[in-house]
């Protein structure tokens, strides 16, 4: 099995953040869609799902095999997506836009086990506040997936990384980083550097490799006008975030 998370880049801080070389929308929709049929991810989940986003996967995901949900956040909107030939909704999905939460059960068609799945665009800087909501939904027994944006750069001033992976996603937890191994995952629009936002935690799960789609040389291209990508460089991906594949099975 293999579960994707992803950062699509909303068109408003894409506006923001590109002055001049900027892609339209039609191109980073077409190289999103390349990579879901290239990787054939059995769990999808999406962050900044903005209207274009979600009309986008509302027209194409279902022709590729999948069904969605798509829940309210603070940063755009989330989306939780499944292989239908792979798993099929318990139909209790739930949402909390501020603590960025999207949460629902899947169950498995072959294994017939049942899987938590939590998507989670973390509030930068500001998790701890919405540590009743984390308590809520991150707090179980069970089988449970974990994936996003958990926003945990600048960690001298931004507690998102110590606060998570030491109340909830710690071994004392029985959950395991299946993103470990990654060192990059996005690229900082400020300093051009890479750095590691998104992961995919486990439990009662087992993981048996993590990678980066692309390389950090093709998302980090520099360029002076302070653009995240050249419209003439064919390796183009279609957000500032790495998507961020692992493969996994049950224990």
């Amino acid at each position: 099995m293999i579960i994707m998370s992803s950062n699509l880049l909303a068109e408003k801080p894409y506006s923001k953040y590109c002055k001049t070389a900027r892609l339209e929308f039609e191109f980073r929709k077409l190289r999103f869609l390349e990579l879901i049929r290239a990787e054939a991810p059995d769990i999808i989940l999406l962050q900044e799902v903005d209207p274009a986003w979600r009309e986008a996967l509302n027209s194409n995901l279902g022709m590729l095999g999948y069904e969605v949900v798509f829940g309210e956040c603070w940063s755009s909107g989330l989306a939780v997506a499944w292989r239908s030939t792979s798993f099929r909704s318990l139909g209790n999905w739930a949402s909390d836009s501020e603590a960025g939460l999207l949460v629902g059960k899947l169950r498995s068609l072959s294994a017939e086990r049942e899987l938590t799945v939590i998507n989670l665009h973390a509030p930068w800087g500001k998790a701890s506040i919405h540590a009743a909501a984390y308590n809520q939904y991150l707090v179980a027994d069970g089988s449970f997936v974990v994936g996003g944006d958990f926003n945990t750069d600048n960690p001298e001033t931004n507690t998102n990384l110590t606060f998570f992976m030491s109340n909830y996603f710690s071994e004392q937890l029985q959950f395991s980083e299946a993103t470990k191994m990654l060192d990059f995952t996005a690229r900082n629009v400020n300093t051009n550097h890479p750095e590691k936002l998104d992961y995919i935690v486990m439990k009662g799960l087992v993981s048996s490799g993590a990678k980066a789609i692309p390389s950090s040389v093709q998302l980090l291209l520099p360029h002076a006008d302070g653009a995240h990508f050249s419209p003439e460089n064919k390796d183009n991906h279609f957000s500032d975030h790495a998507a961020v594949l692992v493969t996994w099975d049950w224990l």
